[in-house]
């Protein structure tokens, strides 16, 4: 069920504008039958904050790299933009009633905010492990652009790496408003 939920969710995480949110709706059906659907409800909210915190996080220190790098302007005020908005996306998932976003995926699984919120208290108190997971994956992609650099027989250095990922970051940022994300990430490969 765990392996199902999650290959639903990423095709469609990868597929559909805001896929991301979908995606997690899909996760929480998945998951339901076993942990019941308020606490599904609840852990699809929290998954999808813990992500928007570590994206934040990452996308605030590509920001500084990007600065300290003299980077095009667009880039750090790109990753400034996305820095704010997932933060503010993520503190509004986690306020009481968990936000607008909790209120719709509630709906979507006919559920009530009340139910919601019963599901949320039921849940261990992980997010800050599950942010620090999260962060730790983002950390492995900024190795993963050192990796593609290398490939590209170029001697990577950190900030090279960070300034690659900040650069996917905006692009896929951008591609979320693009139906299947269609050439979003492909562009900030090819231009970063």
């Amino acid at each position: 069920t765990l392996v199902r939920g999650h290959l639903l969710s990423y095709a469609t995480n990868t597929l559909a504008p805001a896929g991301r949110v979908a995606g997690e709706v899909i996760k929480a059906a998945s998951y339901a039958p076993m942990i019941g659907t308020p606490m599904a409800a609840a852990l699809a909210v929290r998954i999808q904050a813990a992500s928007l915190w570590a994206g934040a996080l990452m996308s605030a220190i590509c920001g500084v790299a990007a600065l300290s790098a003299d980077a095009p302007d667009w880039l750090w005020i790109g990753l400034a933009v996305h820095t704010l908005l997932a933060a503010a996306a993520a503190l509004a998932l986690m306020r009481a009633g968990r936000g607008r976003s909790a209120a719709k995926t509630a709906s979507k699984l006919q559920l009530s905010l009340s139910a919601l919120r019963e599901g949320e208290d039921a849940l261990p108190g992980r997010l800050v492990s599950a942010v620090g997971f999260l962060s730790l994956g983002r950390a492995v992609q900024v190795a993963e652009m050192a990796v593609l650099l290398a490939a590209l027989s170029r001697a990577p250095s950190l900030l090279d790496s960070l300034l690659m990922e900040g650069i996917l970051m905006v692009g896929t940022a951008a591609g979320d408003l693009i139906p299947a994300q269609l050439g979003a990430t492909d562009a900030a490969f090819s231009f970063g």
